[in-house]
Order: C-alpha cells, then sequence, then structure tokens
C-alpha cells in the first residue's frame, strides 16, 4: 500500500513538471555526438493537434545534416511557418514572412500568391538575377499595376498586357519582338531586326511608321544618279513621243501611277531620282527650244531687213 502511494506521489509530480514553465540557465543538448543513420534524429515535437509540428535534425549522409522545421501534414497554404515581430508600442503580433504548405514563401503579406511575394518594400541583389525554366512558354518577369506594365519573357507570351514594354525571345509566329504600347494606342514593335511604329507588321521593311514623320534631316541613299541624262548618248525622247504616251496612260513616262503609289507607297529614294530624271530632261527640251527660238529669231531679222530694204 505505500508502494502505491509512492508511486503516485511521483506521478503527480511528473504530471505537474510538465504544466510548468521551465527556466534553463545554459546550453540545451539533445541527443550525444556520432553519425545516426540516415534520416530523422533528435526532435522537438509539438503536440496538441492533428497536424505534425517539430523541430527535428535529419541526418543525409555522413557531415551531410539538415534543420527541418514541419509545419503541418498538408500541401495546401493554411499550414504555414511563420516569422514575426511583436511590437512593444501596442503588443500586437505582426507576420513579416510566411512560408506556406503550397510552397509559396511571402514577405510583407500572410497570404502569398506566388511562390515569392513581395509586398510594401523593394528587392535588392548585389549579383545577377537569372530566371530560368524547361517549361515551353518560358520563364519571364512581369511588373504588374492594374495590366502588365514590364513583360519580359524568354518564350511566347499567351496573355495580353495594357501598356508598357514586353520584350519577348519568340511571339506567334516564333519572331523576337520587343513591344511598346499604351493602353488602346498604337504599338511599337521591334521584330527580327525591323520596327514598326503604329503598326505591328513592318510588311518585311526595317521601318515601317503608320502615320506621320517630323525630322530636321533624312537622308536617303540612291543610285545611280541620273545625270546620265546630260550625256551625248543620252536619246531623249521626242516631245510628241511624249504626249502620246501622256494621253494613253495619263502620266509621265518612267513615273508610277496613281494606282501604283495608292498600293505600294512610293521610295523616296527612287522617286527622287525620276524627279531629277524629268527635270533634266526637261532642261534638255528648254535648251533645245531656245536654241530653235534664236534660229527662228535670226532668220525673221534677216527677212524683215530684206521687206524694209526692198520697201526702200
Amino acid at each position: 500500500m505505500i508502494r502505491h502511494l509512492i508511486t503516485l506521489a511521483l506521478l503527480c509530480a511528473s504530471v505537474s513538471s510538465f504544466a510548468q514553465d521551465q527556466t534553463i540557465n545554459g546550453n540545451v543538448y539533445i541527443g550525444q555526438g556520432g553519425f545516426e543513420s540516415s534520416g530523422l534524429s533528435k526532435s522537438i515535437i509539438f503536440s496538441g493537434n492533428t497536424d505534425a509540428c517539430f523541430i527535428a535534425q535529419f541526418y543525409v549522409a555522413p557531415n551531410q545534416t539538415e534543420f527541418r522545421i514541419n509545419m503541418g501534414d498538408d500541401l495546401e497554404s493554411y499550414d504555414k511557418l511563420v516569422v514575426g515581430v511583436t511590437w512593444a508600442g501596442d503588443g500586437h503580433w505582426y507576420p513579416r514572412m510566411v512560408v506556406q504548405g503550397d510552397g509559396n514563401v511571402g514577405v510583407g503579406t500572410n497570404t502569398p500568391q506566388a511562390k515569392l511575394d513581395v509586398e510594401g518594400g523593394n528587392i535588392r541583389a548585389s549579383g545577377n538575377l537569372v530566371i530560368s525554366t524547361g517549361n515551353a512558354t518560358g520563364g519571364g518577369i512581369k511588373l504588374a499595376d492594374d495590366g502588365d506594365i514590364v513583360d519580359m519573357n524568354d518564350g511566347w507570351a499567351t496573355h495580353r498586357f495594357s501598356q508598357g514594354l514586353r520584350i519577348t525571345d519568340g511571339n506567334a509566329s516564333g519572331s523576337t519582338v520587343i513591344q511598346l504600347s499604351n493602353g488602346s494606342h498604337s504599338n511599337t514593335y521591334f521584330n527580327a531586326g525591323n520596327v514598326a511604329i503604329g503598326t505591328t507588321d513592318s510588311h518585311g521593311y526595317k521601318l515601317a511608321v503608320n502615320g506621320s514623320i517630323r525630322a530636321q534631316e533624312i537622308k536617303v541613299e540612291a543610285g545611280p544618279w541620273p545625270d546620265y541624262v546630260f550625256k551625248p548618248t543620252y536619246n531623249l525622247p521626242s516631245l510628241t513621243s511624249v504626249k502620246a504616251y501622256i494621253d494613253k496612260n495619263q502620266h509621265l513616262p518612267d513615273m508610277p501611277s496613281e494606282q501604283e503609289v495608292t498600293k505600294n507607297g512610293v521610295n523616296l529614294g527612287e522617286m527622287n531620282k525620276l524627279l531629277l530624271k524629268k527635270l533634266e530632261e526637261v532642261t534638255l527640251y528648254l535648251i533645245e527650244q531656245s536654241k530653235q527660238i534664236k534660229t527662228q529669231q535670226s532668220t525673221i531679222t534677216k527677212m524683215q531687213a530684206q521687206i524694209n530694204k526692198r520697201l526702200n
């Protein structure tokens, strides 16, 4: 009987010790030295519900150890590891960093919506930021503010964006694209070495602009320059043949028709060459007419002199 009473007293003392706070003025050692078999080793287990919550040492291999913190038994967002601070000003606890069971990490937010979700602050890196993926759609950087503002992607982005800059390594047709957009306004595309402003199609030109261009100077390289018109070997068309061509075609020889210009536009270099050619031809016509006028005037002067001589 006395032995049973002593056992009951020791049990009560043991239970009482678990219910009290413990203060340890010194180091706490769990386990002893020496390598154990791989797997979980010494642990601190928090009980009280069905979730597995513990801090444990995990042996990977000799001299390879992991310190593990387990915060639940589901791969869902509601099981979380939360790091925070209790502010002395109001006694409230404020979360600062969250690791969710679904793998999302949040800084400045208690409900991260991405693998890394940072709110209310900047991200600083002293090295390079490398983003890579084997996914067919590629990996990228996207900064959003009520719509995609910047989207840099090494694969074709299937989504659209409202305004800003998009840099991709391939669009639907497999071409490299740098796109600038301002909401519903016209876009600017840098596509496979071609630039399109106000349109998404450069039509194969290095620069295609759907709109007006203002510049202090534009230099167009065009050749050969039509000074060959002034060479003695040049066959200057007669005005009679030019008139016949105009009557038939309703435009000057060598010049594009209205239909061609409407459909294909005007090549500035080629057009300047043609205009100069026509101006040089007109100059030759004027020189020839000047010669004829001088000859006619000389003939008229001689005839007038003969008439005056006979009258006198």
